[in-house]
């Protein structure tokens, strides 16, 4: 017998929550694809802890004595998908550090430097600024947690592994729908049905490595799947 994946179509997906809460597959459809949208922005993001499949990596270039740089823009539009940036490093394989934005103000009102890059600040909208400010071209590589893409009629990206599918867009789309939770999706996060589909979703993830513990190149320290292996300067955590 040949392997067919246990993956779900839009259509398909349209289908079975009209048929478990009542509502209309044609008339009702914006309002349940919003609700599909919702569950598989929460599950990607889930605990700010980055899945194996929610993970990108895309790469932009400084320009000289240019300090700032907005990541979701700065390379054409390649990060406009971009949740949360996990760690940057520059092209001779080396980390940039991450600092608070008041560090950085201070180290640019005292010291001013130029140079290789060494540490970077992120703001609330997600602007990095880098120290010393770049002297030169460097080629910076981002690694980060993407956000869902928008589903509707017309498709969308179904991120969330085959075998989840199902318990994420139908499961977490119907609990929103039927609990009128449309407006609040972090009632999710406090789902039974949710957090059980997510800790299988755990379980399933390949051992990963630890960034803290090497430079990206090398062989890195291992650590268990619901690890969280990043806590920012603000104390969150992916």
């Amino acid at each position: 017998m040949t392997f067919q994946a246990p993956g779900l179509t839009t259509a398909n997906i349209l289908s079975l929550i009209a048929s478990a809460t009542s509502l209309d597959a044609t008339n009702d459809a914006t309002l349940i694809y919003q609700a599909v949208t919702v569950a598989g922005q929460v599950a990607s993001t889930w605990r700010r802890r980055g899945w194996w499949w929610s993970r990108d990596y895309e790469t932009f270039p400084t320009v000289n004595e240019t300090a700032s740089y907005n990541l979701r823009t700065v390379n054409t539009n390649a990060m406009q998908d971009l949740y949360a940036p996990i760690a940057l490093w520059y092209d001779d394989s080396r980390r940039i550090l991450p600092i608070t934005k008041e560090e950085y103000d201070e180290r640019i009102a005292i010291y001013g430097d130029s140079g290789s890059p060494e540490f970077y600040a992120l703001a609330g909208d997600l602007t990095a600024y880098i120290y010393p400010t770049p002297d030169g071209a460097y080629t910076i590589d981002v690694s980060f947690v993407r956000r869902h893409s928008k589903i509707d009629a017309s498709g969308g990206d179904l991120t969330v592994p085959q075998e989840f599918q199902y318990g994420v867009y139908v499961g977490g789309a119907v609990e929103l729908l039927q609990g009128d939770h449309l407006h609040d999706p972090s009632f999710l996060l406090h789902s039974e049905k949710f957090k059980a589909v997510m800790l299988a979703m755990a379980e399933a993830e390949p051992q990963k490595f630890d960034p803290a513990w090497s430079d990206r190149e090398g062989m890195a320290l291992t650590v268990p799947p619901d690890t969280k292996v990043f806590t920012s300067a603000k104390g969150l955590t992916i």
